[in-house]
């Protein structure tokens, strides 16, 4: 095979990430009539891991899909501390 074949795209990681981002928060806000879809919507951060490693360990010979892989997850793991800390953040100072 040649190397460039083998190589992916950055947009094809970001793609892959996003699409299971999006399965993910459909299941999670179908459990959010129960009390636990809560938490798995809130924690996205933490939980994201286990779908994010097996899938750049698969991808790990395509280096641009690794790369948009690993870009993706960061950006989400980066917004939802963020968004997180800003939401227990008046709650420290009661």
């Amino acid at each position: 095979m040649n190397e460039e074949e083998n190589k992916g795209s950055i947009k094809k990681g970001v793609w892959l990430v996003l699409k299971t981002h999006l399965i993910y928060c459909f299941f999670s806000l179908i459990l959010c009539l129960k009390v636990i879809g809560f938490f798995f919507l809130a924690f996205i951060w933490l939980i994201q891991f286990i779908y994010v490693i097996p899938m750049a360990i698969h991808f790990k010979k395509e280096k641009e899909t690794l790369k948009g892989i690993l870009i993706t997850s960061g950006i989400t793991f980066v917004l939802c501390c963020g968004i997180c800390g800003a939401m227990m953040l008046p709650n420290m100072f009661k």
